[in-house]
């Protein structure tokens, strides 16, 4: 029973995964094709651009009719110059970058009663049915609530995204050994504002930020940003 579980469970986090990635890809694309347009046209958006990226013919048929305009030589410059301070005004509410931080000390905790459980199930070879069951009860319980809150961090990214902004700056995440991997800015499409001052660390159709040049530039923002809502 706690097999079929467990491995139930790792086939959930996997298609979780893959779907993840492949939002991720959605949205490299969406920047790049922000970043060659928005020169000629200062007014499109990741979302406008977002429904034609579905096939080859489509947007290239789109961005013919109407994503091509006059250049406009003047509109290039804001994208690859940052100055800090600029505000910008963000959804009421926790962000997704708030929501993620819960999430993540939620998913460790669940993680580690997790953890702890299996050990006693697995090292006592005479337990209680009813132990058994209560403690399969709880680590579902438990890694379930961890997927919940992910979740929440997906449907708040998502909305942020259609507002055009992302509070969801790179991370490095380290092992036990200190090494580990870097999460890449994907959301290029979109400003990145830092979560706490509101402040645009990087506009729309811009490079994608480092993890050391979004935590310099999030340094550099002026502390005295206040939040503002739309």
């Amino acid at each position: 029973m706690f097999g079929l579980v467990m491995i139930g469970l790792v086939g959930i986090i996997f298609a979780v995964s893959f779907a993840i990635a492949g939002r991720r890809a959605r949205f490299m694309a969406e920047g790049a094709a922000v970043s060659v347009l928005l020169p000629t046209n200062p007014t499109l958006t990741a979302a406008m651009i977002g429904p034609h990226l579905r096939s080859v013919d489509d947007y290239d048929r789109w961005a013919l009719r109407q994503a091509v305009q006059p250049a406009v030589y003047d509109a290039r410059m804001p994208q690859w110059h940052w100055s800090p301070g600029t505000v910008r005004p963000v959804l009421p509410g926790a962000t997704a970058f708030a929501v993620r931080r819960a999430a993540g000390i939620s998913a460790s905790i669940a993680m580690l009663v997790a953890v702890v459980i299996a050990t006693i199930l697995i090292a006592d070879h005479d337990p209680l049915v009813r132990f058994r069951v209560l403690g399969v009860v709880l680590i579902v319980a438990l890694l379930a609530a961890a997927g919940v809150f992910r979740l929440a961090v997906e449907l708040r990214a998502a909305a942020e995204y259609q507002a055009g902004y992302t509070t969801l700056t790179p991370m490095r995440h380290a092992n036990s050994r200190g090494s580990g991997w870097i999460e890449p800015d994907v959301r290029t499409g979109v400003d990145l504002v830092d979560a706490s001052t509101r402040s645009v660390l990087r506009v729309a159709g811009a490079a994608a930020l480092t993890v050391q040049e979004s935590d310099r530039r999030r340094r550099a923002t002026p502390a005295t940003s206040e939040p503002q809502t739309s």
